[in-house]
């Protein structure tokens, strides 16, 4: 009897061949920043599990996580604030705060909140390739080690201590939290779930003694001290990803069996800044030299509050994708090589340029524009490679 031959697909991150119920729904563009508002351009089922898990951890999280976006997300958070109705917000990450006295094998991270609150964060240290991830290791967080959280107020206006103790639930939603300060609500609407908001923890709670012994001196000082690791090419292999990803919904099949695509799954998949710069990868990183590439009235134009805009370009026979954050900081990085060989894809549908708006607000939209022709459309043609970082 012959057994069923089960039906496959190619992955487009690993390249490998694997049966299709081991694929799932990959998002090119992140989740936490959007994706899953996009449409389905940057969506696709064409990842397999393995790969899908992996980049969400290691690709995407290294590149959201990174102290960078972090401060992105937070300064953007804030715009939207809205003075009638206290909201949860995205914190600063401040990193690590050396010196305190923790309990051996423990670390204590520092936040700012929303109105300057100081937050302090302890957990047991983790290995050292989460250092440059704002919390640490994620899924450490999540289920065995949460940690204990600290909030101090600094402020006594009532929409500021309700933001504040809203955003630092939020943050520490699986940690042991607890408000080091009084406050006074006169809200009624909020007196059910006042002891949720500011916990005042146990006095009677030995660990709790010894941290707030611990951070006694953090709070006696001013000054900040932290200590925040930086990965040089935090986003080079987020670009790889958003590359392949892309390559593959405009060009299909064609676009990984290509030279260029293998590349840029190398360049995907190596661990160390070092290997990608042996690779022929043409694009600029968040701390690249390619920030001035594009003209200051077109940058303006691509910089849009909370939102983050991904452009595909035509740049004569290559095809780019720039990304520009809500701050005005670009990436850029090249799609494909000898647009002539896809003669199937018309590059006029490029040439002015295509972009999404991205954003994760309330009631958000993603957006596809073509720019008017009155609009600046030369991103420049200097395309500097990730070497350059």
């Amino acid at each position: 009897m012959m057994s069923e031959i089960l039906p496959k697909r190619r992955c487009i991150y690993c390249f490998r061949e694997k049966p299709i119920e081991e694929f799932s729904l990959e998002h090119i563009w992140p989740d936490a920043l959007g994706g899953a508002l996009c449409g389905d351009f940057f969506k696709t089922r064409e990842v397999c599990e393995k790969c899908n898990n992996l980049c969400g951890l290691f690709v995407d999280g290294a590149f959201i996580k990174s102290w960078f976006v972090q401060m992105e997300i937070a300064n953007q958070g804030y715009r939207f604030l809205d003075p009638s109705k206290p909201t949860a917000v995205p914190l600063h990450y401040l990193g690590v705060e050396p010196g305190l006295p923790t309990e051996e094998g423990e670390i204590c991270e520092r936040w700012q909140g929303p109105a300057g609150e100081r937050i302090y964060h302890i957990h047991l240290a983790d290995e050292e390739r989460w250092d440059t991830l704002a919390g640490g290791d994620t899924i450490r967080r999540k289920k065995k080690d949460p940690g204990r959280a600290y909030l101090t107020l600094s402020s006594s206006n009532e929409f500021w201590s309700l933001t504040a103790a809203l955003s630092f639930k939020q943050q520490f939603a699986m940690a042991k939290r607890c408000v080091l300060t009084e406050v006074a609500i006169d809200d009624p609407k909020f007196a059910p779930i006042l002891p949720v908001l500011f916990p005042q923890g146990d006095p009677a709670d030995p660990q709790q003694a010894r941290d707030r012994r611990v951070l006694a001196h953090a709070l006696s000082n001013n000054s900040v001290h932290a200590r925040i690791p930086v990965q040089a090419d935090f986003d080079g292999r987020f670009l790889c990803k958003l590359a392949l990803g892309i390559g593959h919904k405009i060009f299909g099949k064609r676009h990984g069996e290509s030279g260029y695509g293998a590349e840029l799954r190398k360049g995907l998949w190596a661990k160390h800044g070092r290997e990608r710069r042996e690779l022929r990868i043409h694009g600029t990183g968040m701390l690249g030299k390619g920030q001035d590439t594009v003209a200051q009235q077109l940058r303006e134009f691509l910089t849009w509050p909370g939102a983050w805009t991904i452009c595909i370009w035509n740049h004569g026979d290559r095809l780019a994708a720039h990304v520009h954050s809500p701050g005005g900081i670009k990436l850029s990085i090249v799609i494909a090589e000898e647009l002539s060989s896809y003669p199937e894809i018309d590059p006029e549908i490029y040439k002015t340029g295509r972009c999404t708006l991205s954003h994760c607000q309330e009631n958000p939209s993603s957006v596809l524009w073509r720019y008017p022709k009155s609009s600046p459309t030369n991103l420049g043609t200097e395309l500097f490679a990730l070497s350059a970082r």
